[in-house]
């Protein structure tokens, strides 16, 4: 327990709970080192609890009419030509469903049994193909429509979509009567509402000290997804699964097309500028897409030279089991033609990544919390033909060349991310994770079955990882969720890889409790987590709350092993409300997303202030664990050593005889504005003290065996506890 002190303030007897130095952890009894939880509070230098900083708006969007933005789903940094930051943004949102008309187009039916939902009908009969396919892709299970009116407008996510040839139906949770309808005709009724869908877009803005705003770069994008990204030779590549993967560079935001090898049977130079190529049947839809007047093409000729055309006239000729293509170009032909290029879609990776400088990726597919990819994607990886390369996915033989990782596993799974960590390759799954070693995943062989290859399968560990976006790497341990809890994976002295299911044990429960609370996959997909260097903290954002992890010093435990001494906390509000987090290399700042807004966190001089979206005081609360008395205490008073640069008032609770329906309670209001806060020795306990030596103190009179203390309070400015003092006496009623 906590010590007991003599002639504290003039009290006979006071016991000392100090700032919990040790964090949060619930599994702690008898020991004030640790709290059972902390919200909104570090330690500082001196191992004092001190507020954490607030927020401020830098990016915001300037108002459109046809548009309501929602949530941000990534936050991506891009450094451009200049050296300087800019930061993209995958920004949902929502506008007026296309090509439908809602009065003449649109049937409501109330569910039977089901009043409260009405099922929606859709026809499409008066929509070209073209018009309906994008319907159809738009529209799915889990898609958030907005039924905006003049009486009530709201928004839900709609289930049981069905698409049919001629129409589409799906259920959205409302009742038939929430719908404006104008009965002006009584005989023919009419819809009187707008249905508006949720797409995304990608926006930029450059960081800088003014409030900027958004630039659009790309719209009409999933809205459902998981959002991936790596910055590699100096483009921003991203992937989402269902999507295009698209890049980022020199303010242009593209579809990533790799080379593609035309497979000819084959090609003649039929004068300086027309050649003619013969390939197989099976070819003629996809040549037909590609090879039209005005695209680009590239021509390899027998100097092994590459010099890129337009094509300026084209001619399909079909024959019985080929089809000649004559080709006129804009220029002349340099040497003899020998292979032709041209840039052919990839597929909708759902995760790219380097690994030993080349591009590894996962195969297309959403991501759900309950439902994995299908078998034949699931544990699919992807490499490029080509070292060093962004736009080199396809081999000579015209096909992306991948590694079946399901061959090295007896359990089903569904590949999430990977990564290298200390030389080796890391493919997580959801229940488990491969260990890989090598370079190169070519293959070799010497004509007897012999591969030469070095990229190896190592081993398989029963341990997966919750969420792609749910790891950060330090020096020397990598930390990730799984579903065991938080967890990190670390080299021992025989440089073997070991996975510590306990780096996280003094909070697991709370991690436990926040994964059975996820009920869909919209909050899934909305876990992250951050580091965040320049603070010296990481996070892992749940969907009500954030757990920091304030990295500290290794500490001796009984003169020799080292011990991880981090500090674990909860943030709330902003942090806890952000789906994506950006820690800005170039900047040294913490951005977090803000539904329609980028906020910055506020711990820079310049910028320094201790209120969220600078309006919103931030809410603090430690709740220290229960500690048993020597002998029944009886208290008199309690106190407070702190700082607060505003005057506010701190509610503290006492729990007694581990009763939490038995709270002793009493408001103590701090009004040291603007003093100084010093240590100074008593006996043999350091203290502190304000200018007038008088702490903050009421009357607080209870006996107890045991107590938990509880406090919580809202600051708008600075505000640090030292401690906390209960001054009575042991066996003492007086």
């Amino acid at each position: 327990m906590s010590k007991i002190i003599n002639n504290f303030q003039g009290r006979q007897n006071s016991i000392l709970f100090k700032s919990p130095v040790g964090g949060m952890n619930s599994n702690s009894i008898d020991n004030v080192s640790y709290a059972k939880y902390i919200q909104n509070m570090l330690l500082d230098e001196n191992n004092n609890l001190v507020i954490r900083n607030g927020t401020k708006i830098v990016a915001n969007h300037i108002f459109d009419e046809n548009k309501i933005f929602r949530d941000q789903l990534k936050l991506m940094e891009y450094i451009n030509s200049e050296g300087e930051s800019e930061i993209l943004v995958y920004q949902n949102y929502i506008s007026n469903l296309l090509y439908v008309n809602i009065q003449d187009n649109v049937k409501l039916d109330t569910i039977a049994g089901s009043p409260n939902i009405t099922k929606v009908t859709i026809d499409t009969t008066p929509l070209n193909d073209q018009q309906k396919t994008y319907l159809s892709k738009v529209i799915f299970d889990g898609t958030y429509f907005y039924v905006r009116q003049d009486t009530f407008s709201d928004g839900a996510d709609i289930s049981n979509v069905l698409v049919e040839v001629n129409k589409i139906t799906f259920n959205i949770p409302f009742p038939e009567a929430f719908f404006d309808i104008d009965s002006t005709d009584i005989f023919d009724p009419k819809n009187a509402f707008q249905l508006w869908i949720e797409r995304a877009g990608i926006y930029k803005f450059k960081v800088s000290d003014n409030l900027e705003n958004f630039t659009e770069l790309l719209l009409d994008l999933n809205p459902n997804v998981i959002v991936s990204y790596i910055n590699y030779q100096n483009k921003l590549i991203i992937c989402n699964g269902i999507d295009p993967v698209i890049y980022y560079s020199n303010n242009i935001l593209q579809e990533l097309k790799s080379n593609y090898q035309i497979v000819q049977n084959s090609i003649e130079k039929i004068s300086n500028t027309e050649i003619s190529i013969n390939v197989s049947l099976n070819y003629e839809n996809e040549l037909r897409d590609n090879l039209k007047i005005g695209n680009q093409i590239s021509i390899f000729n027998n100097f092994n030279n590459e010099i890129f055309y337009t094509i300026t006239n084209v001619n399909f000729v079909l024959n019985i089991n080929n089809i000649k293509i004559n080709i006129i170009l804009n220029n002349d032909l340099v040497g003899d033609p020998k292979n032709i290029l041209y840039k052919k879609s990839i597929p909708a990776f759902s995760y790219i990544n380097v690994i030993n400088d080349r591009l590894f990726a996962l195969d297309s597919g959403g991501s759900f919390y309950k439902k994995f990819r299908s078998p034949d994607k699931s544990m699919l990886i992807y490499y490029c033909s080509k070292r060093k390369s962004i736009f080199d996915w396809y081999n000579k033989t015209g096909f992306i060349e991948s590694i079946n990782l399901a061959s090295n596993s007896n359990k089903i799974d569904d590949l999430q991310c990977f990564n290298t960590y200390q030389g080796r390759i890391l493919f997580w799954g959801k229940e488990s994770v491969q260990i890989w070693t090598g370079n190169d995943p070519t293959v070799i062989n010497d004509g007897q079955n012999i591969d030469f290859g070095d990229f190896k399968w190592q081993k398989t560990e029963p341990i997966g990882i919750f969420h792609k976006n749910m790891y950060v790497e330090l020096p020397n341990t990598f930390i990730f969720l799984s579903k065991f809890g938080i967890c990190s994976l670390k080299i021992d002295g025989f440089n073997n890889l070991n996975i510590d299911l306990s780096f996280a044990e003094s909070i697991n429960g709370h991690i436990k409790k926040q994964l059975e609370n996820i009920v869909d996959d919209r909050e899934y997909r909305s876990l992250n987590c951050f580091l965040y260097p320049y603070g010296g903290f990481l996070g892992f954002r749940f969907v009500n709350n954030c757990y920091i992890y304030q990295l500290k010093e290794k500490r001796l435990v009984n003169n020799t092993k080292m011990e991880n001494s981090g500090f674990w906390s909860v943030f709330t509000q902003n942090f806890s409300e952000s789906n994506s987090f950006l820690y800005d290399s170039v900047s040294k700042n913490l951005y977090l997303s803000n539904k329609n807004e980028v906020v910055v966190y506020c711990d820079k001089l310049k910028i320094k202030n201790y209120v969220d979206l600078e309006i919103n005081p931030i809410v603090f609360h430690l709740q220290f664990n229960w500690v048993n008395m020597p002998s029944t205490w009886y208290n008199e008073n309690i106190y407070i050593g702190c700082i607060s640069y505003q005057e506010i008032p701190i509610n503290i609770c006492v729990y007694t005889n581990f009763n939490t329906a038995d709270c002793k309670s009493v408001e103590i209001s701090v009004d040291q504005i603007n003093t100084k806060f010093d240590f100074s020795f008593f006996n043999f306990d350091k203290y502190s003290y304000n200018e007038k030596g008088i702490f903050p103190q009421e009357t607080l009179r209870f006996s107890a065996d045991s107590v938990l203390l509880n406090i919580n309070g809202i600051a708008y400015n600075e505000f640090i506890i030292d401690s906390i003092y209960l001054s009575g006496g042991i066996n003492n009623a007086n």
